[in-house]
């Protein structure tokens, strides 16, 4: 990775906000499992996503199969 590509990232991630996993995410997270057999990685994004109440913006099309979360999902 060269210098602008780690600068533009660094700027991306300076405007992100980090949660750490907490008991309600867990909690989220072993619903979504349970009811949709999904993933664990892919359990614990949308789990996140619905507990704290924001979209999820992804390009993979397996999250449609989630519906209670709020799915953006980014085509090109």
């Amino acid at each position: 990775m060269n210098k602008v590509d780690k600068s533009k990232i660094d700027s991306i991630l300076s405007q992100c906000t980090i949660t750490d996993i907490n008991s309600g995410i867990k909690l989220s997270t072993i619903n979504i499992r349970k009811q949709y057999a999904t993933k664990l990685p892919d359990s614990i994004i949308a789990g996140t996503s619905l507990y704290l109440g924001i979209p999820l913006i992804s390009a993979d099309k397996g999250f449609n199969q989630i519906e209670s979360i709020d799915l953006i999902l980014y085509q090109k």
